[in-house]
């Protein structure tokens, strides 16, 4: 199993200086991360190997700092290219990179391989939508009529047949 931090030591990493590159460069990211998952120790617990260590693979979840590291790259610049707009290639392939890490992130924790609450929280999705603040407009209906409640639906129909002029009908 290699660490993130052996690519630095290493000295692999070069920046990637067009869109197609940075593609290039994030699949072997995600490749490195299949192909070195996390390596657990952990203790059977019944059976006749109980007490044994065993170990235990997990797979490497995608992160984008993990891809920064492996990119040369601060997520200062996968913002950078966010806020630019779409009709950048670099913000299609960023776009497109986001999406693979937040997915494969989101479908292992659904299906229990990582903690469902910590990687909801990774994700942000512990937080509140914000509310899309709405404006409402109330008016105000004056009535030549007294302002009292009426008693029923009846009294109701008159009083908007005389707000409009119209006879009112009789029952």
């Amino acid at each position: 199993m290699q660490h993130h931090w052996q690519r630095l030591v290493d000295g692999n990493i070069t920046t990637p200086t067009t869109p197609e590159e940075l593609w290039q460069k994030a699949v072997t990211y995600f490749s490195w991360c299949d192909t070195n998952p996390i390596i657990q120790k952990k203790t059977v617990m019944t059976g006749k190997e109980a007490g044994k260590k065993v170990e235990e693979e997990t797979p490497r979840p995608y992160t984008l700092k993990g891809l920064c590291i492996h990119l040369g790259l601060s997520e200062r610049y996968f913002s950078d290219v966010k806020a630019a707009g779409i009709e950048t290639l670099y913000y299609a392939v960023v776009m497109r990179i986001l999406y693979i890490i937040y997915v494969q992130n989101q479908e292992l924790a659904t299906v229990g391989v990582f903690s469902p609450i910590f990687t909801s929280k990774m994700l942000g999705l512990d937080k509140e939508e914000p509310v899309e603040e709405r404006e409402f407009v109330f008016r105000v209906i004056s009535s030549n009529s007294s302002n009292q409640l009426s008693n029923s639906e009846s009294e109701v129909f008159k009083k908007i047949e005389l707000e409009k002029g119209e006879p009112i009908m009789r029952e």
